[in-house]
């Protein structure tokens, strides 16, 4: 009969094998494409060279998340297949452990894949300038508006912006995440109001003004601090 330390092994075992499984994959994929002769790959380079950001993001999302999923139900599988060794009332108590300890893991993995595809933020000195942050007061209480840019592509479109507030001790309160189309948006710059910071989001190719209110609330400050959640 196995004990809970080998219960124990085989989860940490797993987890191992899990996460090497989601490095080793797309690293064959891509040794793969390259050892491929050239007249069956160029067409994909070009396309990999030419596509946007957005499309970017979407691809190795699309990517990495499948096969993190199949590594998962894998995963479960084998932990299924050993609890057959326990009794029905310990099979179904590591059943439920499993599971949470998978949700978890899936959790833990997909932090460094949605970060992987984020676009990267920089600039922010220019675009708060140009956006109109900066030093603002609420409520009695100095805030910092910083808005930092992926930069836009080709036709000055899909500019994603990150916009966060600071408290007087320079700690994050909340975060935002919007898009500027620099040929089509009437309105860029951020707007205030007594309690309101007012933005303009371009994502889905029409204006959308959004408001954040002000001060922070403890949820935006607790959002802020959770991967995946800001």
């Amino acid at each position: 009969m196995p004990t809970a330390r080998t219960y124990v092994t085989k989860l940490l075992l797993g987890t191992a094998l899990t996460s090497a499984f989601l490095i080793a994959t797309p690293a064959l994929m891509t040794t793969l494409a390259i050892a491929l002769p050239a007249w069956m790959t160029s067409s994909l380079g070009v396309y990999l060279w030419r596509i946007d950001p957005d499309a970017q993001t979407e691809l190795i999302r699309g990517t990495l998340l499948p096969i993190l999923m199949v590594a998962v139900i894998f995963f479960f599988w084998r932990m299924e297949k050993f609890g057959k060794e326990f009794s029905p009332s310990t099979r179904k108590r590591y059943r439920r452990i499993t599971i949470t300890f998978l949700i978890l893991l899936c959790y833990v993995l997909s932090i460094p894949i949605i970060n992987l595809s984020a676009p990267s933020y920089k600039n922010c000195a220019g675009y708060s300038e140009k956006l109109n942050g900066g030093l603002r007061r609420f409520d009695d209480q100095t805030y910092r508006i910083e808005l930092c840019g992926s930069g836009p592509d080709e036709t000055g479109a899909n500019d994603h912006i990150r916009l966060r507030i600071f408290d007087d001790e320079d700690a994050v309160q909340a975060t935002r995440y919007f898009r500027l189309d620099w040929d089509v948006n009437a309105e860029r710059k951020l707007e205030y109001s007594d309690q309101h910071i007012i933005y303009f989001d371009h994502a889905d190719q029409n204006d959308q003004m959004q408001t954040m209110s002000m001060p922070p609330s403890p949820l935006d400050w607790l959002r802020s601090r959770i991967p995946l959640l800001d």
